[in-house]
């Protein structure tokens, strides 16, 4: 009997980021949705080990291992970046960075002790590195993106070992805390604070997690969501604006042929890589044809993930709508006033200067991954973002909508099917 009523353990990791920069939080305000009672944790205290007990057929589990991999901070990198990494057991630790061809350029193994490790990498010339942790059958990776000032760096990668930060008994237990208690399918919402205000996160724990604030972007996660995962094991945050749930992210789902090449209905979902290259997937997304999108059917599914779909014009005109009432949804060319600003990424990281009245406040993140032309090449990154509508105007044109680097307006119109522009899903509404 107490065999079978042994405590596994689910490490819940708290971290938060602004535009690939990282941002320090003073508290994380932890509620139990479903059974009442809550917790606090306050910095530099970020980890939450909750604790559940099993029964006779989860046995297997009574000695769950694994390792948590942090987000780098800051993100995009110049000279270097951090990566922490906590263990809830001792654990023999294998680390690799590899670039986006999948080529491993570092490869290191670590004995670690329970915790939470630090280490420095140092970029090269690459413009994305992955970097796995793996231990005791558990892999988790990251992406980490240098800055334009890399550029300049010596071409040789390095990882160091920074040291021990804290034991296992630093992190909070929910057996340790007044008035809170965990069971497996309990919903919980974390409330984390910083400078930058506050952002709330409501999720299902599982198993082992890190949740990623976003502070400064507007918009939270929607309730019981806070990420999807496509067919290729891509994972996507979500934002919930007004009464709608989007993906934060552009959609990068597929397999990568080059913009002098046709798409066409083969059983495999394509895309197109601007100037055809990977790496500007992995940033901006992918960029698809009309009906590439829609898969060559009228279900409006297309390639986004079960349970998700293409959105309409009338969903694009509840969205703009609800962060700028001045827009008249029929109206075509840029409409309203500030509406395109509050749908863009803020920052000159990835939108070329003055990116225009952008404050994000909508959450939508809206990058300027440019397009593919009819006749194959490739035009406006870092100035134009296109996203389709499943909604056509005619049997050649489809409707879309626009945000460009100079205005802070929306763009709506109409153009040929076979231009390739970006792809946003929006959650069935069931």
């Amino acid at each position: 009997m107490s065999l079978c009523a042994q405590r596994p353990t689910i490490a819940l990791t708290f971290t938060g980021d602004n535009n690939g920069q990282h941002v320090p939080m003073t508290s994380i305000f932890v509620e139990n949705l479903t059974l009442g009672g809550d917790t606090t944790l306050y910095a530099p205290d970020t980890v939450l080990v909750l604790n559940y007990i099993t029964g006779m057929e989860e046995v297997s589990d009574l000695s769950r291992k694994g390792v948590m991999l942090s987000q780098n901070y800051p993100n995009p990198m110049e000279s270097k970046t951090t990566i922490d990494i906590f263990l809830s057991e001792s654990e023999n630790v294998i680390l690799s960075v590899s670039d986006v061809m999948g080529r491993e350029i570092i490869h290191q193994e670590y004995q670690l002790e329970p915790g939470s490790h630090s280490f420095t990498f140092l970029p090269g010339r690459e413009n994305l590195y992955y970097l796995t942790a793996r231990a005791d059958q558990t892999t988790n990776t990251i992406k980490m993106f240098t800055s334009p000032a890399s550029s300049s760096l010596p071409k040789l990668c390095a990882l160091k070992y920074n040291g021990f930060k804290t034991s296992t008994s630093g992190y909070k237990e929910d057996i340790m805390l007044n008035n809170f208690e965990f069971n497996l399918g309990n919903q919980l919402q974390y409330t984390a604070s910083s400078s930058m205000g506050e952002q709330i996160i409501i999720d299902i724990p599982g198993d082992n997690q890190l949740y990623t604030f976003q502070f400064g972007s507007g918009g939270i996660p929607c309730p019981g969501i806070p990420t999807v995962t496509d067919i290729d094991g891509n994972v996507y945050n979500t934002v919930l604006i007004g009464t709608q749930c989007w993906m934060k992210e552009n959609l990068k789902v597929g397999t990568r042929i080059n913009g002098s090449e046709q798409m066409t209905n083969n059983g495999i979902i394509e895309k197109y890589c601007y100037d055809d290259e990977l790496s500007n997937c992995e940033v901006f997304g992918g960029l698809y044809t009309y009906a590439e999108m829609m898969q060559y059917d009228t279900t409006l599914q297309g390639i986004c993930p079960e349970g998700w779909h293409l959105p309409s014009d009338l969903e694009w005109c509840i969205l703009e709508t609800f962060v700028d009432a001045s827009i008249i949804c029929d109206d075509q060319g840029y409409r309203g006033i500030d509406g395109g600003g509050k749908l863009k990424e803020t920052g000159t990281i990835h939108w070329a200067a003055p990116n225009t009245g952008a404050t994000n406040t909508g959450g939508y993140t809206g990058l300027p991954g440019g397009y593919r032309t009819v006749t194959g090449t490739f035009n406006g990154i870092s100035g134009i973002g296109n996203w389709w509508t499943h909604d056509i105007a005619s049997s050649t044109n489809a409707w879309y909508r626009g945000l460009a680097y100079n205005l802070p307006t929306v763009y709506k119109a109409n153009d040929d099917k076979s231009y390739g522009f970006s792809v946003r899903c929006i959650k069935d509404n069931k």
